[in-house]
């Protein structure tokens, strides 16, 4: 077996500034996504309380999880530990589950928005406070209960690599080759492409449809409202397409090479920090814009969320001085939600 191929510390200082700025950018984001969705009550309910859900635990992946495994990392391949130490199997078991259940809440989401926009008249039992729950604890049962195996060491061993990064690779065994995988990451994903395209195709369809009846009833106001909201729906099924195969390029590498191919990991020693502290981070960072793309109401509570902060800091900066200008007195903003226009698709 060829001999490891150790980093120089300047490419690992490299790799982790870019990896670490990932993690702030994303984390930073996702935070004001969930701030700006607290602003908006329309965010409260249906299909947003699933996405809220689901960008918590990017939050926790990107902002917590992430940056520690980075850390470790870093701290181990330059060899200036500085007492930074992490129990492997626990944080792999915490941080493997959550992937996971990440994995499982964005497919039903992708099930929620395939009945919204196929099958609208089965709506209203998707997003009921039972359902809304079960589709909320189901990914956490998921990723939990697949993931406990392998802290015993079922299917993988998790062990420290001879430069000090935690490490984990099959050991051959059927559950940490194939069922491991397939339940936590390859089933979701090959089931959420199945539904966006499956949605897309359906949409294209719907507008063709459209477009052949508006020929035969040129100057409906019926057709063209039909129109314009099946070409909507359309660009929004291409924004799914386009975020899934993001969603692919991000989270798939990882365990295929981990199980298919797990000779290059012991190989090349940053290749998992490449696959799995850079790439994953890199999905959850673009997980905000994809959602701003898709729904006029985060739109909305961003700019509400930016026009509270922009007017509070005006009425600072003008208020008048007490106490010999150690208080600031500074007049509450009640710019209203409901001044801001709803326009748009809603998600």
């Amino acid at each position: 077996m060829m001999n490891a191929t150790g980093p120089t510390e300047l490419s690992v200082i490299c790799w982790f500034s870019f990896t670490i700025s990932v993690c702030v950018m994303g984390s930073c984001l996702l935070v004001l996504m969930l701030v700006s969705s607290l602003c908006n009550t329309r965010l409260y309910r249906g299909s947003k309380v699933l996405i809220m859900h689901l960008l918590v635990i990017q939050l926790c992946l990107c902002g917590v999880t992430f940056p520690l495994l980075n850390l470790n990392s870093l701290a181990t391949l330059t060899a200036h530990y500085g007492g930074f130490r992490m129990q492997c199997s626990l944080f792999y078991l915490a941080n493997v589950a959550t992937i996971h259940a990440e994995n499982w809440a964005a497919l039903l989401l992708a099930v929620n928005r395939f009945v919204a926009l196929a099958l609208p008249h089965l709506y209203s039992d998707f997003v009921s406070r039972k359902s809304l729950c079960l589709m909320i604890f189901t990914p956490w049962l998921i990723g939990i209960s697949n993931s406990i195996p392998i802290y015993f060491g079922h299917g993988v061993d998790i062990s420290r690599t001879p430069s000090g990064t935690c490490n984990i690779r099959t050991n051959g065994d059927l559950y940490g080759a194939v069922i491991w995988p397939a339940v936590g990451a390859y089933t979701p994903i090959a089931l959420m492409g199945i539904i966006y395209f499956a949605l897309f195709l359906r949409l294209v369809l719907a507008r063709c449809i459209c477009i052949k009846d508006h020929m035969h009833t040129a100057g409906s106001c019926e057709c063209e409202r039909m129109k314009r909201k099946r070409m909507r729906q359309v660009d929004l099924a291409k924004i799914l397409v386009v975020s899934y195969v993001w969603h692919c390029m991000c989270f798939l590498p990882a365990p295929i090479l981990l199980t298919l191919f797990p000779q290059l990991y012991a190989q090349f020693v940053m290749l998992p920090e490449w696959t799995i502290g850079t790439l994953m981070p890199c999905g959850y960072a673009a997980s905000p814009v994809i959602f701003l793309s898709l729904s006029s109401d985060y739109r909305i509570g961003l700019r509400y969320l930016m026009r509270r902060l922009d007017k509070s800091r005006a009425l600072c900066s003008t208020a008048g001085m007490t106490d010999g200008g150690d208080e600031i007195r500074c007049r509450k903003n009640t710019l209203p939600l409901s001044s801001l226009h709803h326009t748009g698709d809603k998600l």
